[in-house]
């Protein structure tokens, strides 16, 4: 039997609490509020383009290789979470929350597109207080699965077009220019994270992401970072029946958490 779908054993290790290391480094900074000080991570999920390396290298990106990772996904009896969309994980040990940065929960199986991420454990212990979890003894695995990940970075800058952008703007990162010319935005692929993710019981996806602290405005920007992106790469849509990783395995697997968040009909 696959690991996805060995659920038991994942549930007893629920306990066993693990350091998280430092994640990717890549960001665009506003102006953070203090509901916002946990790094938020705008994220955008494709099809993964056939020539996905050739485009890449187009662009003077690189593949840089892959990585393997487990994950296991947990709740609480009544799904107190993941009618939420708020989403509790172990990767490889190490506990992380994802919680949607608008505040405004959609059916998304993690599908939102801007998420906190909380990473220390105190934290999470309270942010899940607040949904009246107790963590870790109140929750239980209810989805494992193992993913290999392979990763693309970008070298050198590329042009493209935002015409509504007038104002000439360097983001305290010091990687987005904003010019008054039509053709006005400059962007370091680099800055935006390229994925392609399998996962063991057999699923791609390509996920496009960015870190940001939150603010509006590196919100914001990020989506247009994203979106050139994709367009630059030739990104195409997910099937409608399928999506993310978790969204697609809660469709397989866990119809009764798919239904509570309208990913499958009651």
């Amino acid at each position: 039997m696959g690991r996805h779908i060995l659920i038991a054993a994942a549930a007893a290790t629920a306990r066993a609490l693990a350091p998280r290391t430092a994640r990717r480094g890549a960001s665009v900074r506003g102006t953070a509020t203090r509901a916002t000080a946990a790094p938020v991570e705008v994220e955008e999920k494709f099809a993964v383009p056939e020539d996905l390396e050739a485009r890449v290298a187009a662009l003077g990106g690189t593949k840089k290789g892959a990585v393997a990772f487990s994950d296991e996904y947990y709740d609480t009896a009544d799904l107190t979470l993941t009618t939420r969309d708020v989403w509790l994980r172990r990767r490889d040990g190490a506990w992380e929350l994802k919680v949607p940065h608008e505040g405004v929960r959609r059916a998304s199986g993690g599908e939102t597109t801007a998420f906190r991420e909380i990473e220390d454990e105190a934290a999470i212990a309270a942010e899940l207080a607040e949904m009246g979890v107790a963590f870790p003894e109140g929750v239980e695995a209810f989805a494992a699965f193992d993913t290999t990940r392979e990763k693309y970075r970008g070298r050198g800058k590329i042009f493209v077009g935002f015409p509504s952008r007038r104002r000439r703007r360097r983001s305290d990162a010091g990687k987005i220019i904003f010019a008054s010319s039509s053709f006005g935005r400059r962007y370091v692929l680099g800055a935006v994270g390229v994925d392609v993710d399998a996962a063991s019981y057999g699923h791609a996806v390509m996920e496009l992401e960015v870190m940001t602290d939150g603010s509006k405005t590196a919100v914001a920007d990020a989506r247009r970072l994203i979106a050139a992106a994709a367009a630059d790469l030739g990104c195409g849509a997910l099937p409608a029946d399928a999506g993310g990783k978790l969204e697609t395995y809660l469709k397989r697997f866990c119809p009764a958490h798919a239904k509570a968040v309208g990913l499958l009909p009651r």
